[in-house]
Formats: structure tokens, sequence, C-alpha cells
């Protein structure tokens, strides 16, 4: 049950701290997780300063900033015992109210929409970033090499160039004599229909 004691107010910084009020010097540090308690508070820039800030949502969460897919509940729905850090769901368990009107603020859990569903939390992207549009730049145009062949001498291929492959068919021109329905030369003779030519 919340109370005017000491113990039970706290104070909501701009930067996120929850302050005792009983101890200023002491803010709420939920690092452990299992268990929240009290702990020095900390600069903002000091490494563990995401332990003791939380951020405080429109719904009524209080969510630890080193971690946001958690939130701070009481241990028991009855009121007794201890706050630890469970998965965030925004269900009732999970909201939290400041008394204003009270001179010193005060916290509480509150239940205000038992009957229906929690709302969920919309979580903000982040912002896009533009980057810019890379600037042409003039580049001069290749200038074309020309490619000496790979063979700069005639291919002794015969099918390709028969001119090349006189003497019975083989490359160069060695002497020779042509078969199969041909004739040969230099030095030799044949006739055609399947004759055989020879020479040398």
């Amino acid at each position: 049950e919340c109370s005017g004691a000491e113990g039970q107010q706290w104070t909501y910084e701009t930067d996120g701290l929850l302050r005792s009020a009983a101890d200023p010097d002491l803010c709420l540090d939920s690092h452990l997780g299992f268990s929240v308690r009290l702990a020095p508070c900390t600069s903002a820039t000091a490494p563990d300063a995401r332990n003791v800030r939380y951020d405080f949502t429109l719904q009524g969460t209080l969510v630890p900033r080193w971690d946001q897919d958690l939130a701070l509940t009481p241990a028991a729905t009855d009121g007794s015992g201890a706050l630890v850090l469970k998965n965030r769901d925004d269900g009732p368990a999970q909201r939290w109210v400041f008394d204003t009107s009270k001179p010193d603020p005060q916290m509480q859990a509150v239940n205000w929409d038992a009957d229906s569903s929690p709302t969920p939390t919309p979580k903000s992207a982040p912002a896009p970033s533009s980057t810019p549009a890379p600037t042409p730049t003039a580049s001069a145009a290749p200038t074309a090499t020309p490619t000496p062949p790979s063979n700069p001498y005639p291919s002794a291929d015969c099918s390709t160039n028969p001119y090349y492959c006189y003497g019975g068919g083989r490359p160069g021109g060695q002497p020779g004599g042509g078969y199969g329905g041909g004739y040969g030369y230099p030095g030799g003779y044949g006739y055609g229909g399947g004759g055989f030519g020879g020479g040398r």
C-alpha cells in the first residue's frame, strides 16, 4: 500500500534518474534484473549510467535504458515484496503513475484498464539518415588499343586454309601424294576415283 512515507517517495529527473526522496544520493538500480536495489546515483557519462536511468512511457511503464525489452514490475501483485524487472508486456502490473497532487511526488502501480487488453507501446524507429548522392565527375574516355593476333602466321589447319595444305593433305607442303579421288604433286601422279598418288 502506498503511503506518504519518505521511503516510498521518488523523484524522476529529466535525465531518467529515479532518485530516492529519503536519501537523494541513492537511485533505483536495476542492473541485476532479479532484484532492484538502491545504489549511488551516477553521472550521465559514467560507464554504469544506464543501470540507474529509466524511460517513462506514455502508458506509464518504467523501462530501464540498458534493456528496452524489460519493465519495472512489483514482484508480487498484492503490493508486498520487492521490485524486479520482467519482460515488458505493458500490462497493468507494469504501469506506474506519478502523484502530482501532493507536494512530494509518489509513485504507485495503477491498473487503468483492467477490463480491456493492454495496448502495446509503439517503438519509434530511428530517423533515416540521408546520404548525399555522389556527384558525377568527368573522366577521360578509354582509348582502344589494338590487340595483335595471337598467331600472326597462317593457320596450319587444312580446313581453313586449303592452299597451305598441298602434298597429300599434310601442312607445310611436304612431298606426298593424294588419295581418295585426288591427285598428288610434286613429283607424283594420281588419278581420280579412289586412286593413290605418291611421290617424293
